[in-house]
């Protein structure tokens, strides 16, 4: 019987494992204890094997690998980077990994923020060698395709991506299943790469209010649901922004009329903007309490240098989450 290992407990990866399971595959999903728990009940109620460890090092994989030829392995959004030792020598460089990016442009993390920021709207189910360097390994499989126009948040572009590379991955699987092969059909040539760190809403998703109203507009939505919000302040309190609009505005604004509130009529705030204005659906408070009734026209929201020098800053990914990154001392 063939065999199925799939790093990192993602909807995705039950729902792969699941169709796996039914074209005859012994298969069983690897992470750490904080991804298995958000699948651990859907997992027990489709039948599929679901096992944990903090270190990668500690997962029971020797009754999986007796065969290597029969065992498929596939990283989908696994929590850990694996070293050399233990793809090469354990699964016999043979680790697959799920990437959503035209690599070796976009490599790194946050796919959909960045994606949203730029506006690009094509994705890729892409399937590459796992190496040591990350995102670097050769690609085996690939499929393009467009995002539709309703995508404007990061849930949004998830939904689809799912979709995509969930028939992706089905077709790659019954691929292998015919011919048991995992062949290169590309490298990554460094010259074309381009990396984009991780993101974290607190940390990064402080707005400038210099931007034009559309890179603001799709600042917002890059950290709107399922993620926390982009952020600003209003009368000094912090306060959460989602379901932004711009929209061209006639007249001309001076820089120093940016983030006034032109009309607040209970739905949406009217926010002048460099090059037009913004449209705010929703304003909250860091509880999720809606603000809509308390801003007032002529309240200005701003970040203060602090929160946009804040915004600048990197985070890295630790055992605690992603954490700011320290300066190194000798």
């Amino acid at each position: 019987m063939p065999n199925l290992i799939l790093f990192g407990a993602t909807p995705l990866s039950l729902q792969a494992a699941t169709y796996a399971a039914a074209q005859g595959f012994s298969t069983i999903i690897m992470a750490d204890t904080t991804q298995a728990e958000k699948i651990s009940k859907a997992a027990e109620l489709a039948g599929i094997a679901i096992t944990s460890a903090k270190n990668y090092q500690d997962l029971p994989l020797q009754p999986w690998l007796q065969n290597p030829e029969e065992t498929l392995a596939i990283s989908i959004g696994a929590p850990w980077f694996f070293d050399k030792k233990f793809l090469e020598n354990t699964l016999h460089g043979k680790l697959l990994n799920l990437h959503g990016t035209h690599l070796p442009r976009g490599r790194g993390g946050t796919l959909f923020s960045w994606q949203i920021m730029s506006g690009q709207r094509t994705g890729m189910c892409l399937l590459h060698l796992m190496t040591e360097v990350l995102d670097a390994g050769p690609v085996v499989d690939c499929e393009e395709f467009i995002y539709p126009a309703h995508c404007r948040k990061p849930i949004d572009y998830i939904q689809i991506y799912e979709e995509k590379n969930l028939a992706f991955i089905q077709r790659f699987i019954l691929n292998w299943l015919k011919n048991k092969m995992i062949a290169p059909i590309a490298g990554q040539p460094e010259y074309l790469s381009t990396y984009w760190p991780r993101l974290r809403s607190d940390v990064h998703g402080w707005l400038d209010w210099s931007w034009a109203a559309q890179e603001i507009e799709r600042f917002i939505c890059a950290f709107d649901t399922p993620y926390p919000g982009a952020r600003c302040r209003w009368r000094d309190q912090e306060i959460i922004l989602r379901d932004a609009w711009s929209q061209a505005l006639d007249g001309h604004t001076h820089p120093f009329q940016w983030g006034i509130v032109t009309r607040n009529n209970g739905h949406w705030l009217n926010v002048a903007a460099n090059g037009g204005e913004l449209l705010l659906e929703c304003v909250s408070d860091e509880s999720g309490k809606s603000l809509m009734l308390d801003i007032k026209p002529g309240d200005r929201l701003y970040s203060s240098a602090g929160d946009i020098e804040q915004a600048l800053q990197r985070v890295v990914k630790t055992e605690g989450g992603l954490e700011l990154q320290r300066k190194k001392h000798s």
